[in-house]
């Protein structure tokens, strides 16, 4: 994914994963992972099972 990744001083930084989906700028230090933006808008929940 050529436009995907930029590196700053030896670190790779990854752009968010929904910048394409929902147009977020942000850039993040793992690959595939949402920003914290995102995260705080509910975009990457999961739901969890209440067991029993």
């Amino acid at each position: 994914m050529a436009g995907n990744k930029v590196t700053i001083s030896g670190y790779i930084k990854y752009h968010c994963k929904y910048w394409m989906r929902d147009e977020c700028p942000y850039w993040v230090w793992v690959n595939g992972a949402p920003c914290a933006y995102c995260l705080a808008d509910g975009k990457d929940v999961r739901e969890i099972k209440e067991s029993g």
